[in-house]
């Protein structure tokens, strides 16, 4: 749903970009967005992205890309810090409320190329 929404065409992978899940599933996904820009906090970031066959989520960065731009997680108080070199520190804040439907979770992934 969420690649439907972009403007530029995906191109082709010749090795499949395979992710497995904590179930013993393999995602398998042959289309990469190089170069794509991302807003949050009134910052602009890029990256690749990679489509997945999930529903679930619109979006996942992973850990290799957080780490690169100086993303801090935390967890218990539910927000992302970024602190990028020669920039201010920008914390995003999760939502504060419960969701009331079912919530989706991620505990690991491993991803591998073919």
């Amino acid at each position: 749903m969420f690649l439907r929404c972009l403007s530029d065409k995906p191109r082709w992978l010749e090795d499949p970009y395979r992710v497995g899940t904590p179930d013993g599933k393999v995602m398998e996904s042959r289309f990469v967005l190089e170069g794509c820009r991302l807003e949050f906090c009134d910052r602009k970031f890029e990256t690749d992205l990679i489509q997945l066959p999930i529903t679930d989520f619109d979006l996942i960065l992973g850990m290799d890309w957080l780490a690169a731009i100086g993303a801090t997680i935390d967890c218990k108080e539910r927000y992302v810090m970024f602190q990028m070199p020669g920039l201010d520190t920008v914390i995003f804040r999760g939502n504060e409320k419960k969701p009331k439907s079912r919530i989706s979770i991620i505990s690991a992934v491993k991803a591998f190329k073919a």
